[in-house]
């Protein structure tokens, strides 16, 4: 299979709290706690939860990235995939452009990520 993605993601597993626009407008009131994330990078995420996500839907995630480099960012959910034998669905986030501090954060942590897989 070849690879596609522009950056390298590094395997990561930590809470994304997900909002979804209503209409592409709005947030609604509603969030979605259950989920986690996969892999990480600069450009997007790889989410693991137990609710469907339609491939083009905007979200806004916050991501706890262990606490130490906690942001909120914006992207649009590009596949979903559902995990029938295990109950949940995996889907694939693309970032859109973030706040600078935001890829800050995620650098600063997808760096020290890069280090602690090392050891």
């Amino acid at each position: 299979m070849v690879e596609k993605r522009r950056v390298k993601r590094l395997k990561d597993y930590d809470e994304i709290v997900l909002t979804v626009f209503a209409d592409g407008k709005k947030f609604p009131k509603e969030k979605f706690s259950y989920n986690h994330s996969k892999d990480v990078s600069v450009l997007g995420v790889g989410i693991k939860g137990d609710i469907y996500l339609p491939a083009g839907s905007i979200i806004r995630a916050t991501m706890k990235l262990n606490s130490r480099f906690p942001i909120t960012i914006i992207g649009q959910v590009k596949w979903v995939k559902a995990i029938k034998d295990e109950g949940y669905y995996e889907a694939g986030v693309e970032f859109f452009v973030p706040p600078n501090e935001s890829i800050k954060n995620l650098k600063e942590y997808i760096s020290w990520l890069g280090e602690v897989q090392k050891e």
